[in-house]
Formats: structure tokens, sequence, C-alpha cells
């Protein structure tokens, strides 16, 4: 019964998951929002990717590697770019029928 209970706790797939371009050499956010995306058939639901980065985002979206992800902010992360993330996770959120729940 406690194992069962545990089951039902745990937390389902990530919904969103952030990547911050510079993480360490050999699998920085670029090559680990590749690696996601070529699994993402194993997912029960597509998490959303998005890229974290210092610089414009434009220049970001003009990356080779901009194809893999679904969003992008900047660093440093203050409260007006959280503010634009969150209205740009609800938006992919409605797109896939998801409802946030805090």
């Amino acid at each position: 019964a406690k194992v069962e209970a545990a089951q039902e706790q745990r937390p389902g797939p990530p919904l969103v998951v952030i990547l911050d371009l510079n993480m360490p050499p050999g699998m920085g956010g670029a090559e680990a929002a590749e690696a996601l995306r070529s699994r993402m058939d194993e997912f029960v639901r597509k998490p959303m990717l998005v890229c974290c980065a210092a610089g414009k985002v434009g220049d970001l979206k003009a990356q080779s590697f901009a194809s893999h992800f679904d969003d992008f902010c900047t660093k440093p992360f203050t409260p007006s770019v959280a503010q634009e993330l969150n209205a740009s996770i609800e938006r992919w959120c409605a797109t896939y029928s998801f409802t946030l729940t805090f």
C-alpha cells in the first residue's frame, strides 16, 4: 500500500525543461535539447524546451540549434523575464490542452 501511495504522488513527466546553453562541455543546452528531441516519442507528453542564455532572443533564434527549442529566455532571469516565460508557457499549455495548477 505504501508503494502504491508513493507511485500515485510521483510527479509525471516534466512540463517545461529550461536548458542553459552554457551547461558543462559535452552536454550544453543545445546538445541536451537535441538529445531530448530525439527521444520525444518516449514521453507521455511532450515537454516544452526553453533555451536560456545571455544575449538577445532574436540572436538566439537565428542560431542553428534554435529548432530544438520551443521558446527562449534571457539571463539574467529577472522578474520581467519570468513573466514573459510564464505567458509563453501558458500559451504552450493551451496549445496542447494542458492545465497549469499551483
